[in-house]
C-alpha cells in the first residue's frame, strides 16, 4: 500500500537471501530480440527481480529458427514479415507468384501473410538455419570477430527471395520465367524489367495498376506494368500478354525524359487513336527524337532515332 509504514526492519545479507531464496532464486538462458538483431543472454532472478543478465552462449541454428518463425507469428503475419530484409527482388517474387497463384492456383504457392506465416518452417527456418551456419563458419575460422557470449543473429544478412524460392513447386517452378517473366524484349531489342506490383508503379495515371506493396509486400496480385520509351515500341502491334496469355502487361509509355505520356493494354489502338496526339505534343519539345508519322513500319530504336 502507499501509505504502509516500517517500523522496524534490520539488513539482510545478499548471500543470506539467496541461500534463503530456495525454489524463488532460478536461472536461465533465453533469446532475446534487441531489433532486427537476435541474442541469448543468461538470467539470474529472484522471484519476478532479475538479478543479473549477462550474455549468453551464441544461439545455435535451430534455436534462432524457432525465434524467427516464432516472432513472425506472434508478431502477426504482416508485421512479422516486414521484419524481414524485404529488397526488390524479394517482393518482386513474392507479387509474380502470387499473380500465378490468383490466376494459375495450386500448385503455385499462396503468397499471401497468413499463408507465408503458416509454411515459415518450410521456407523462412531452413534459410535462417544456412545463414547461422554460414556465420559460424566463419567464426571458427576467424574470418569474423566474435566472443561466445556477443555474437548475434542479424536478420539483416538474409536472403528472403531465395527462402522464398524453397516454395516453388516442382517441376513448375522451371516454368516461372516463361509465366511470369522478369523482363520482357521490346523491339528496339532491350530487356524491359516487369513491375509486378512490388512498387509504386500506379503513380503514372488513373487507369495505372494498383497493388503497390510496402516493404515486405501484400501477397495480392497487382497488375504487371512495363514502363518503356514510345520510341523503343515502334512496330509492335500486340500488346504483351503473361501467365498463358491471360494477363495482359500494362504499358506505361513514357517520353525521352522518361515521364509516361500514355498508359495502355491496348497497343493497337493507341497507335490508331492516341500516338497522332502524343506526336503533336511531343515532336516539339523533344526535336531529336523519332516521332514518325507512321509509327507501325518505324525502325524501334533506344537512342534519339531520326524525325520523320
Amino acid at each position: 500500500r502507499g501509505d504502509a509504514l516500517v517500523r522496524a526492519a534490520a539488513p539482510l545479507d545478499e548471500q543470506v537471501a539467496l541461500e534463503l531464496a530456495g525454489a524463488w532464486l532460478a536461472e536461465e538462458e533465453r533469446t532475446v530480440w534487441d531489433g532486427g538483431r537476435l541474442r541469448t543472454e543468461r538470467v539470474r532472478r529472484l522471484g519476478a527481480i532479475t538479478l543479473t543478465a549477462t550474455p549468453g552462449s551464441p544461439p545455435g541454428p535451430q534455436e534462432v529458427a524457432d525465434a524467427v518463425v516464432e516472432r513472425v507469428r506472434t508478431e502477426g503475419a504482416g508485421a512479422g514479415l516486414a521484419a524481414l530484409p524485404w529488397d526488390e527482388e524479394a517482393r518482386s517474387l513474392r507479387a509474380r507468384l502470387a499473380l500465378l497463384h490468383e490466376h494459375l492456383g495450386e500448385p503455385w504457392p499462396d503468397m499471401s501473410d497468413a499463408a507465408l506465416a503458416k509454411r515459415a518452417e518450410e521456407w523462412l527456418a531452413p534459410a535462417v538455419m544456412s545463414l547461422v551456419g554460414q556465420a559460424g563458419s566463419r567464426g571458427s575460422s576467424g574470418a569474423a570477430a566474435s566472443s561466445a557470449g556477443s555474437r548475434r543473429f542479424s536478420l539483416e544478412r538474409l536472403d528472403v527471395a531465395q527462402a522464398l524460392r524453397a516454395l516453388l513447386p516442382w517441376p513448375q517452378a522451371a516454368r516461372l520465367e516463361e509465366l511470369a517473366p522478369e523482363r520482357i524484349e521490346v523491339p528496339s531489342g532491350s530487356q524491359v524489367r516487369v513491375d509486378y506490383g512490388s512498387s509504386a508503379a500506379g503513380s503514372a495515371g488513373p487507369s495505372a495498376a494498383t497493388g503497390a506493396m510496402d516493404s515486405a509486400g501484400t501477397g495480392q496480385a497487382g497488375r504487371p506494368v512495363l514502363a518503356v520509351r514510345v520510341q523503343e515500341c515502334f512496330g509492335w502491334a500486340a500488346t504483351p500478354r503473361i501467365v498463358e496469355g491471360r494477363v495482359a502487361v500494362l504499358l506505361h509509355l513514357l517520353s525521352p525524359a522518361r515521364r509516361p505520356v500514355a498508359v495502355t493494354d491496348d497497343l493497337a489502338s493507341f497507335w490508331e487513336q492516341g500516338y497522332p496526339q502524343v506526336r503533336s505534343e511531343m515532336r516539339g519539345r523533344y526535336p531529336k527524337y523519332a516521332w514518325p508519322e507512321d509509327p507501325w513500319n518505324a525502325p524501334a530504336t533506344r537512342g534519339t532515332g531520326r524525325r520523320r
